[in-house]
């Protein structure tokens, strides 16, 4: 008889929360980037309106830096559109 335990395959469920917890983590670093980067902790508006302005000024900022980090990536996909159009 040999003493080596038989792999057991991760279940579906398990791998399925890993992913959920994953993208979770990286909203929450965004949250926190917000947060340090951009004083979302420190807004001072008198009105809500005037708040809520800021806030969404602040993830707007967030979402442009993000798009800038990926346009300056090449996409594979996107080269080879290129090359097929030219």
């Amino acid at each position: 008889m040999s003493t080596t335990k038989k792999l057991k395959k991760q279940p579906l469920r398990s791998i399925i929360i890993r992913k959920k917890t994953a993208e979770r983590n990286h909203v929450e670093g965004k949250f926190g980037q917000a947060k340090r980067g951009y004083s979302l902790n420190n807004i001072k508006a008198r009105l809500p309106e005037t708040s809520e302005s800021w806030i969404n000024a602040i993830f707007f900022i967030t979402y442009l830096t993000k798009f800038l980090q990926l346009a300056k990536k090449p996409q594979k996909h996107l080269v080879a559109l290129l090359k097929l159009t030219l």
